[in-house]
């Protein structure tokens, strides 16, 4: 009798060990084929600020407030978000990187200027001293980013010098069919007065709309 019911427990045993090992075994099935297939991401394009801004805006403007990144890791991050956005977990290896322009050929750069002294203006019409300040902080960023080529091995970073293409554009600007280079070309603007593009304003006692020009 003893012997009968060793071989019952065993059999017990035996058939309890199979049994959990078939129900790992569906579970592993059943949880590989619930998985998503892998996304794969060729580029990430970034229309506005809203949701995928990583602190371009107070970088560009003024610092972002509390609540505003009170969510990102280990504190505010400065961001015109929640703090931890998509971006953040999406793993890359190539990378566009490119510079300031030249920010002396604006419009709104020089737009203000009244017989400016021999020297403030370049022979294409952009202030001088803004552009001085664009050079250095593009060198300065491509210094960042043989750093960064540097440390992060596996990635492809690549550096592109919008500066020296728009200063070349506004060197032919001419036989670009480009007729008037310091014209703002949306909006109203008279002397100080300025009603920005889209926006509206009061000119004179009347409301204005800043709109585009007629053949922008």
């Amino acid at each position: 009798m003893r012997s009968i019911a060793i071989m019952e427990c065993a059999r017990s045993v035996m058939f309890l060990f199979l049994s959990q090992v078939l129900l790992l075994a569906l579970l592993n099935i059943t949880s590989t084929n619930a998985l998503p297939p892998a996304w794969d991401f060729p580029a990430i394009y970034n229309f506005g600020d809203w949701n995928l801004d990583t602190g371009g805006i107070s970088a560009s403007f003024e610092p972002i407030q509390a609540p505003y990144g009170e969510s990102f890791f280990r504190g505010l991050a400065g961001r015109f978000s929640d703090g931890r956005l998509l971006i953040d977990f999406i793993g890359v290896r190539a990378f566009w990187i490119h510079n300031t322009g030249p920010i002396g050929c604006l419009p709104t750069a020089t737009f203000d200027l009244r017989n400016p002294k021999p020297g403030v203006l370049d022979k294409y019409g952009c202030l001088k001293s803004h552009n001085e300040v664009a050079l250095e902080f593009n060198r300065q960023l491509k210094s960042r980013i043989r750093t960064l080529r540097a440390d992060l091995g596996h990635a492809a970073i690549t550096y592109v010098d919008v500066y020296a293409a728009k200063y070349e554009l506004i060197s032919n600007a001419k036989s670009e069919d480009f007729m008037v280079l310091q014209k703002i070309c949306c909006g109203l603007h008279e002397g100080n007065t300025h009603v920005w593009c889209g926006q509206r304003g009061i000119v004179r006692g009347a409301e204005v709309f800043g709109g585009a020009c007629a053949n922008p």
